[in-house]
């Protein structure tokens, strides 16, 4: 594919365009049009993609590493295998995106929209879901969500959840969909059960983070 890293590439036009194999690391494509482009294979590492339209992109096995893509538009887009860790998916649209088998280990996934999106078996530890928006569409099959949390989001309709309460941190902001609250005694042990400011949101995740990464690493 073909070379250009670090290139500046704003609100460049590329709808449909054979991008296969390229090297893009570090570049900047903010508000670009890439609409149905094919991107398989492709190193985005670092680059700046906030705001661009990757609308129905193939974009399988595509390295997207500690990339920049906030606001970006992904419905529809075929992101399956993709290395998504600790990308920024800030405000990212992946309704009906296909995300299987991705990792998005660390991810920022604040506000991101997953409504209807192919999670299954995709990997998702340690990431940020805040404001994140999910639906009776979302599919979370073989999906591994240890570590994570989530802040401000509505559990309530989205299926199958349940099975990963245990592995992720939350507060009183979550609803689930068993409808208990921190007062009932449904609520997970490990969260807390008012609504915590989010620097102390954070600070008490990433103790609960360790703790559970010292009690998974115990032989006993």
């Amino acid at each position: 594919g073909a070379s250009l890293e670090r290139a500046r590439l704003e609100k460049i036009r590329l709808p449909a365009a054979d991008l296969g194999g390229a090297i893009l690391i570090s570049a900047n494509l903010e508000k670009a049009d890439a609409r149905r482009a094919y991107l398989d294979g492709a190193n985005l590492r670092h680059a700046n993609l906030s705001g661009a339209n990757l609308q129905k992109v193939y974009a399988i096995e595509t390295d997207f590493k500690s990339a920049n893509l906030k606001g970006a538009k992904l419905q529809r887009a075929d992101l399956d295998g993709a290395d998504l860790r600790k990308a920024s998916l800030n405000q990212t649209q992946m309704q009906n995106t296909f995300l299987l088998s991705a990792d998005l280990r660390k991810a920022d996934l604040r506000g991101v929209m997953l409504q209807g999106a192919h999670l299954r078996n995709a990997q998702l530890q340690a990431s940020l879901f805040q404001e994140a928006e999910f639906d009776s569409d979302t599919s979370w099959s073989g999906a591994n969500l240890s570590g994570s949390a989530a802040k401000n989001v509505d559990f309530t309709e989205t299926p199958g959840i349940e099975r990963h309460v245990e592995k992720i941190f939350g507060d009183a902001t979550v609803r689930l969909p068993n409808g208990s609250r921190p007062s009932s005694q449904g609520w997970p042990k490990h969260w807390a059960r008012e609504n915590l400011d989010v620097d102390e949101f954070i600070e008490l995740w990433q103790v609960w983070r360790g703790d559970l990464t010292n009690r998974n690493a115990d032989p006993s």
